[in-house]
């Protein structure tokens, strides 16, 4: 019969494909070996903390409420096609806010993108947020969203709390300082508080 003899290019380029298969299956063994030691470390553990604290209705309600939080940013971590994501990022920012105050922070994240300097700020002035309605304003509920268009950023914060005097923003701490830096990179805030209705943060960026 005929014999087809590759030419050394043709070669060349089936053992590339043949390494880059290699390289993926290792990967994906990695993933599934990394998900496996997060799922022991987390949700096993917290399923034994639950059955200890049965008896208390509040710390099961927080137990549950963290585990959820841990899901769902590793769920959103594994569906990202971005090394390090912008959504993942609120997450986090999320879960910390919400850790230390024991507060319920309702996200909704409509897009993702790749994290840069620039939307590192937009993060951090997230969070800076996410603190005030915390811890001042009584709220035990507070709303996150996010919605990106091309290179326009937004994100949105409300709580149905105590009000929040502008007065009290200073441009060298906490919040102050997170406009302060998001209008120096062309970005808004936009703050908006009623006594005893609750505040909404509107932080706005275009980024390059």
């Amino acid at each position: 019969g005929k014999v087809t003899t590759l030419s050394d290019e043709e070669r060349q380029k089936r053992i590339e494909e043949a390494l880059e298969e290699e390289r993926a299956a290792s990967v994906r063994a990695d993933e599934r070996a990394r998900l496996a030691d997060q799922m022991h470390d987390t949700v096993l553990q917290t399923l034994h903390a639950l059955r200890l604290s049965a008896e208390e209705p509040d710390e099961v309600r927080y137990l549950s409420r963290q585990q959820e939080r841990e899901l769902r940013r590793e769920i959103a971590t594994l569906r990202s096609p971005y090394e390090r994501s912008y959504r993942v990022a609120l997450l986090s920012a999320r879960d910390e806010v919400e850790g230390m105050y024991k507060v319920e922070i309702d996200p909704v994240l409509r897009s993702d993108t790749q994290m840069s300097e620039q939307t590192q700020v937009l993060v951090d002035a997230a969070r800076e947020a996410l603190l005030n309605a915390a811890a001042h304003s009584g709220a035990t509920k507070i709303d996150l969203f996010s919605e990106d268009s091309e290179s326009l950023h937004v994100v949105y914060v409300k709580d149905r709390g105590s009000g929040f005097d502008l007065e009290r923003l200073t441009p060298h701490r906490g919040m102050g300082r997170a406009i302060t830096r998001i209008e120096q990179l062309g970005g808004t805030v936009e703050i908006t508080s009623i006594k005893g209705e609750g505040t909404e943060c509107t932080i706005t960026l275009t980024t390059t």
